[in-house]
């Protein structure tokens, strides 16, 4: 096991700048990734290719066997990892590049877009990834594998339109992209003023074949989906018509809302303490806080009767009962 002192170097070195009063420029993780130091090629090891969508190979690509465990990195660092990814959801990209550069033992392959790793054998099972300028591969494999091949895809777009039965721009609507008959988005963000948002399609999706489904990420009795129709790397647009839609202000918390059976979450946008969230007409949700102690206040949400009617939500006292 290699041992992870330039990886920690690299998550600590904000935090070194910190402590010695320095300002601490945001880093971004493609940077950081494109200065890592990487292995050189084992000459007995694995053998990695590098491909693209039309299997050219894609030579000078940054290949990380992410084999550095959570316990040699340690709970601080997992925990500054962890908050890392969730400053860039959706990204794939740059949470590839924090695994990798984190977590991952990196080579570069060369011309023929090749390159011989090392794998761990403690494991049955790692993650490989390849990163270079805008594509992206990886693949969960067996450390008993002969060969791996990694195709790195380019990132899709989509952009989202919502509009009101009028045809009026809606804005602050949340979107999500959607994997086909799912419910739980992939991707999801909110409309801008011009009732438009940009959103990213997971290559994994793309890998697999999945038909992916831009959608409305809100509570409502109907699904509102359009089929994305892919068309090459040019963005694509997908026109969504909102339905009548009334309002949920959970005052004072930062909150969540769930169907009654709690199988989803729908975010809302905060509004300084509160929580708002915008739900169909003739539904009813949970609404879900949690307390500083992380314990969790939950208030049933009357359903709503008319088109921009406003329900407001105060959340109990969590219980002093254990």
């Amino acid at each position: 096991m290699p041992f992870p002192g330039r990886h920690l170097t690299a998550l600590f070195g904000s935090a070194m700048l910190a402590q010695s009063g320095l300002p601490v420029p945001p880093i971004d993780p493609l940077l950081r990734a494109a200065t890592i130091a990487v292995e050189a090629p084992v000459a007995d090891g694995t053998p990695v290719v590098v491909v693209d969508e039309h299997g050219d190979a894609v030579k000078d690509a940054l290949v990380a066997v992410i084999d550095v465990p959570a316990d040699a990195i340690g709970p601080a660092g997992m925990r500054t990892i962890t908050a890392t990814m969730a400053q860039h959801l959706g990204d794939e990209l740059r949470q590839a590049a924090i695994a990798m550069t984190w977590m991952g033992t990196c080579f570069r392959t060369g011309p023929d877009g090749s390159v011989r790793v090392r794998l761990p054998h403690d494991r049955p099972f790692v993650s490989v990834k390849a990163l270079h300028g805008d594509r992206l591969g990886e693949a969960l494999v067996a450390t008993d594998s002969p060969a791996i091949r990694l195709v790195a895809l380019r990132e899709r777009l989509v952009t989202v339109t919502v509009t009101d039965a009028d045809d009026r721009p809606l804005a602050d609507v949340p979107v999500g992209l959607f994997a086909h008959d799912q419910t739980t988005a992939v991707h999801e963000a909110f409309t801008d003023a011009r009732g438009t948002a940009t959103l990213r399609e997971p290559r994994f999706l793309r890998r697999t074949g999945t038909p992916v489904e831009a959608g409305l990420a809100l509570p409502l009795a109907t699904a509102v989906r359009s089929r994305v129709a892919w068309r090459s790397y040019t963005p694509t647009i997908a026109p969504l018509r909102a339905p009548a839609l009334a309002e949920v202000l959970v005052r004072d918390a930062k909150a969540y809302l769930s169907d009654p059976q709690r199988e989803r979450l729908w975010r809302g946008r905060r509004s300084g303490a509160d929580t708002r969230f915008l739900v169909g007409v003739g539904i009813g949700v949970l609404a879900i806080g949690v307390d500083a102690s992380g314990r969790e206040r939950l208030a049933t949400v009357r359903k709503t009767t008319r088109a921009g009617e406003l329900v407001i939500v105060d959340l109990p006292e969590p219980s002093s009962e254990r």
